[in-house]
């Protein structure tokens, strides 16, 4: 199955101009944007958590709320990594 962020337009020679790109062109090229902008901030967003994660276990956790906040931070993370896997990957 053929990623439609990555599809060719098949169209002919007048699909160029702006004026033929129909809006469901322009929905698609806005859905692979959002796509790429969500990869991308999830990407960094899994490499900077182990920071605060790190600075919560060595401050040490002592009550059940820093003990949830620190599982948060965690869940957070993997959450991230999942989203943000396909980043840097060329969609070809």
């Amino acid at each position: 199955m053929e990623d439609s962020c990555t599809a060719q337009n098949t169209t002919d020679s007048r699909a160029d101009s702006e004026e033929s790109v129909s809006a469901v062109d322009r929905l698609r090229q806005f859905r692979c944007f959002g796509v790429a902008t969500v990869e991308a901030i999830a990407f960094w967003t899994a490499v900077l958590l182990p920071v605060p994660i790190v600075l919560s276990l060595a401050r040490g956790v002592g009550t059940r709320a820093e003990f949830a906040a620190v599982l948060a931070l965690l869940a957070a993370n993997i959450g991230a990594f999942h989203l943000g896997h396909g980043y840097g990957h060329s969609r070809i």
